[in-house]
């Protein structure tokens, strides 16, 4: 990423960390950093509902930060990188489709956050704007969340279904996000793993 200009000079919007606390010390390591995809969030917060209806009472004997809320702060930090001059800017998340093996944690995340979910085949794009199809017409795209990589799920064995899940969308949309119009998130090709530790 040197010498390539980001918007807003961000290179991260959202990180995902896998943090765990070990030893007698209480020291806590960073197992993992994930940059380029960080999912796994819904899972946490499917988990969340399930712990509250089965053990109330862990809510009441202890002090407990919700969790509830992070799709709304989500939604605001992909709002807040849209290209400057657009004051409601139109947010989708974008997924490979139904053989990808985070689907459920992109429908969820699109779901809960009140946005478009699309796949590449609902994109195009006119005088370097990004569209969507609708059943009202075509509708512009300022800010594109991909929360998928690029492997391919295990069950894709048939030609048809590779190509699906490959074709994220055309290079001519991925091109489009180096003209300003439109924004990516995440913006950043790599995806950083490491191990270390941090006290407490």
């Amino acid at each position: 990423m040197q010498g390539v200009n980001v918007p807003l000079g961000v290179y991260a919007e959202i990180a995902g960390v896998d943090v765990v606390r070990a030893g007698d010390e209480g020291e806590f390591y960073v197992l993992e950093d994930n940059l380029r995809v960080s999912s796994g969030m819904s899972y946490m917060l499917e988990n969340r509902k399930m712990i509250m209806r089965l053990f109330p009472e862990l809510f009441v004997q202890n002090r407990i930060a919700p969790v509830a809320h992070y799709p709304d702060l989500l939604l605001d930090k992909l709002r807040s990188v849209a290209p400057e001059g657009v004051d409601d800017p139109v947010v989708v998340v974008l997924t490979p489709g139904m053989y990808n093996s985070a689907y459920f944690e992109h429908t969820f995340l699109a779901q809960q956050m009140g946005v478009e979910l699309v796949e590449g085949k609902d994109l195009f794009v006119d005088d370097n704007y990004v569209f969507m199809r609708t059943t009202q017409g075509p509708k512009r795209v300022d800010v594109i969340y991909r929360p998928c990589g690029r492997r391919l799920p295990r069950s894709a064995h048939s030609a048809t279904i590779r190509r699906s899940a490959c074709r994220v969308c055309s290079p001519r949309i991925a091109q489009d996000a180096s003209r300003s119009r439109m924004r990516w998130v995440p913006v950043s090709p790599t995806t950083n793993r490491s191990t270390r530790t941090c006290r407490k």
